[in-house]
């Protein structure tokens, strides 16, 4: 009986028609990792427009012409620059170009001081030279201005101190390094020749002040240094910024563009080393 029960429970356990439960093997995962698909590269690459080769096929193609950068400086310098001087002197500085002179307003400066104050001024500084410059990097025309330097181009006084102290208890101030003063210039199309405009100004060298107090009057280089760099940049423009400076400038160099051999012009634009000068 007990043979005949036990062969009964296998029959069951193997039937697949007798067992409605059966023992299903679990099914193994799979993991199907999926890539993301590589981008095809094209095979044409645009070319570059801020490159030098690419500047002057660009100019080629619409027909322009290259005028050396020496060439402009050249009659910058004998035209424009050598008609400009500065002088910073207290009240009685000025700009000078091309026969007119504007007064340039650079303000006294008053160093507040237990006992008494001290004021600072100009000191009768002139320009030596003036040329035109073209810097490679900006592609920019520049009028470069050299001062001359021997020291105390800032004056310090002690108004309210005895005699003997007024000129020597408020300390000097030196202008070092390259005493330069440098003018943006911006080419512009005139008169069917081309012309600058005046942008902007920027100091070179530094002021430093004699002795140990330039710790404690922090403002005091920095105000000259705006000073002078905005007088000069307002009543630059206020000269050279006009039609009769343009066309005097654009009579300068009417016969260096009619080498060109170009008609009406209408586009002028800076590279590496030349000013490209184009047609309609």
């Amino acid at each position: 009986m007990k043979k005949m029960y036990s062969l009964l429970i296998v029959m069951l356990c193997l039937s697949p028609q007798m067992g409605q439960a059966q023992l299903v093997p679990k099914k193994r995962t799979t993991v199907t990792k999926i890539n993301k698909p590589v981008e095809s590269k094209p095979t044409v690459q645009a070319v570059r427009t801020n490159t030098e080769r690419a500047t002057a096929e660009i100019v080629k193609t619409t027909g322009c012409r290259p005028l050396a950068a020496a060439s402009v400086n050249s009659v910058l310098t004998s035209r424009v620059a050598n008609t400009l001087s500065i002088k910073l002197d207290r009240e009685a500085s000025y700009i000078r170009f091309n026969g007119s002179t504007q007064r340039l307003s650079i303000s006294e400066y008053k160093v507040e001081k237990p006992g008494h104050d001290w004021l600072y001024f100009m000191n009768d500084v002139s320009s030596t030279k003036a040329e035109a410059s073209f810097d490679e990097e900006s592609r920019r025309f520049y009028l470069k201005i050299s001062f001359e330097g021997d020291g105390s181009e800032i004056k310090g006084r002690c108004p309210g101190c005895i005699d003997r102290y007024e000129d020597s208890r408020a300390p000097d101030i030196n202008w070092l390094g390259n005493r330069e003063l440098i003018i943006e210039l911006r080419p512009i199309v005139h008169g069917n020749s081309i012309a600058f405009e005046t942008m902007g100004t920027k100091l070179k060298g530094h002021f430093a002040v004699n002795g140990p107090v330039q710790a404690f009057m922090p403002g005091l280089t920095v105000y000259f240094e705006r000073q002078i760099m905005a007088a000069v940049e307002a009543q630059a423009k206020h000269l050279m910024n006009t039609s009769a400076v343009r066309t005097m400038m654009a009579d300068a160099f009417r016969g260096t563009v009619n080498t060109l051999g170009l008609g009406g012009i209408d586009m002028v634009e800076t590279g590496e080393d030349h000013l490209y000068i184009c047609a309609e």
